[in-house]
């Protein structure tokens, strides 16, 4: 969800699923509101763009590879956008 940028409908546990759920299904001005975030966050998010995507997890790998590589310290990996 958080790809997309709908962290709204992030759950925790049963109960709160059930709960969005309800109000998914019940309230027809949130769910339209919702469908419309996901249509617009299509043109801008990197879930949908499958190329932009692939280019940024494979330098992630190169940078894992070489740090492996290298014995460098186990550290997060972060990767700009070039």
């Amino acid at each position: 969800m958080k790809s997309i940028g709908l962290q709204e409908l992030i759950t925790t546990d049963l109960y709160e699923y059930q709960n969005l759920a309800i109000k998914l299904a019940s309230n027809s001005n949130y769910y339209s509101s919702i469908k419309h975030k996901l249509a617009s966050n299509k043109n801008s998010f990197p879930l949908f763009k499958p190329k932009d995507f692939t280019r940024t997890i494979e330098k992630a790998f190169f940078i894992a590879h070489h740090n492996y590589l290298n014995s460098y310290k186990l550290e997060n990996i972060f990767v700009s956008k070039d």
